[in-house]
């Protein structure tokens, strides 16, 4: 019977995750790994022969047990995804959070900072100038809490919806 997964493990895991690292949970044990792109290039089942085996002794200790977790999370058919930074779209994440501020000032401010090139860095300043971080990462947490609870749902996967009480 598969454990249910922690949902603060799971956002934590999102936040995790970028262009080249990705999530996976493993259904079985709740496990959750983050992995980069490139062990999968290096390690995956496409770029090692049968005998691959046979080279153990040019590998060190870390990239043994890294080649067998890609393998384990390509072939046991125990691990999905986790929603990946194309299924995120951040940038509405953070149009909505500017949206819902009751300030005008701070809301305009905010939303002309996500306008053009670098909004992401441009939103995160701003948001610290403005004394805001901690509004955000709450509010950023409960999107991502809702995405993944969605993921869950879509993907027959149980998870434990209590959260921690945190801060930025």
């Amino acid at each position: 019977m598969a454990v249910p997964a922690s949902l603060d493990d799971l956002i934590d895991a999102l936040e995790q995750q970028s262009e080249s690292v990705s999530a996976y949970l493993d259904r079985e044990t709740s496990e959750i790994y983050v992995m980069s792109n490139e062990s999968f290039d290096l390690y995956g089942e496409d770029e090692l022969d049968i005998d691959a085996e046979d080279s153990d002794e040019d590998l060190l200790e870390w990239q043994k047990q890294e080649r067998t977790l890609v393998r384990h999370i390509e072939s046991s058919g125990q691990c999905t995804q986790l929603p990946d930074h194309w299924d995120i779209n951040e940038w509405n994440i953070l149009a909505e959070f500017s949206n819902q501020q009751r300030s005008e000032d701070v809301r305009n401010s905010l939303l002309s900072a996500i306008r053009s090139q670098g909004a992401f860095r441009r939103f995160r300043d701003l948001v610290h100038h403005l004394g805001l971080e901690t509004k955000w990462q709450q509010f950023r947490r409960k999107a991502f809490a809702q995405i993944l609870t969605d993921w869950a749902e879509n993907n027959d996967i149980e998870i434990q919806k209590t959260t921690k009480h945190r801060t930025a």
